[in-house]
């Protein structure tokens, strides 16, 4: 084998990474606006919520401010799988894109499956999410939340819908069998590089955004869109290079030439 027959995977791997990282962005910035779109317009207030705070006059007492978190807490968990769910369809149909720029993969398949997936991933990462946040509230220490828990939050939140990404690709290639396995673990690989160390730059650079809820507030533009965006930059990345980087890239073995294969 040639030097540049040998160099040729590693040059589309990082051209369809490449294409696939700025497709993932792109798909991040888009879910971001729409998780804002969607806000908490979806569930409406429950009963209970709805008759205490008709009885608030002027400042809840502490029985009330207990109710009213406890039933707001019930609706964010249900929008959060929505948000997710959205998410992950916007995110998986971007990065399908990316693949689909460079490699031989179905470009029906390779967008609509990690579409499909990844939203059918939100609806699981949804309550995940919400459940290690709780985690994060009940294990802080005075006002401090602790590192390894807030790594634990938004890793396994990202791994999820990374591995729903992999999957879907992975899927869509003709060399399944060994392309799936790959595929989906450089998705869950790229969500927990994202997820779990997201916090560390994002605490140097976004002082003001709170990383230790499952999802900075809509409040703050700048750290949503980090929330998403920076996980996206492991994820799509990972996932790019490896569909292209994988065994023949999808090209038919009658493909090669006769001086490739006697080299």
């Amino acid at each position: 084998m040639t030097e540049s027959n040998a160099s040729a995977p590693a040059a589309s791997g990082m051209v369809t990474g490449g294409a696939a990282l700025v497709a993932g962005l792109a798909g991040a910035v888009i879910a971001c606006m729409v998780v804002n779109a969607i806000g908490m317009n979806i569930f409406p207030m429950s009963a209970l919520e709805k008759k205490v705070t008709a009885e608030v006059q002027q400042v809840p007492s502490a029985e009330q401010q207990v109710i009213l978190a406890a039933e707001f807490n019930k609706r964010a968990a249900k929008h959060c799988m929505v948000w997710l769910a959205a998410a992950g369809a916007i995110l998986g149909a971007l990065v399908g894109t990316g693949v689909a720029f460079s490699t031989g993969y179905n470009k029906l398949l390779v967008v609509a499956l990690p579409a499909v997936l990844c939203a059918l991933a939100g609806l699981a990462a949804g309550p995940v999410s919400i459940s290690l946040a709780q985690v994060v509230k009940d294990n802080r220490v005075g006002l401090q939340p602790g590192d390894m828990n807030i790594m634990l939050m938004h890793g396994a939140t990202w791994a999820i819908l990374g591995a729903a990404i992999g999957l879907g690709v992975g899927c869509a290639a003709s060399n399944r069998a060994l392309l799936i396995p790959r595929l989906l673990g450089a998705g869950v690989l790229g969500g927990i590089l994202g997820g779990a160390f997201m916090h560390l730059p994002g605490g140097l650079l976004l002082a003001s955004t709170d990383f230790s809820i499952n999802m900075p507030n809509p409040e703050d533009t700048v750290g949503r869109m980090y929330y998403f965006c920076f996980p996206m930059v492991f994820i799509a990345f990972i996932i790019g290079h490896t569909a292209a980087a994988g065994p023949a890239a999808d090209v038919p073995e009658s493909s090669s030439t006769p001086d490739e294969a006697t080299a």
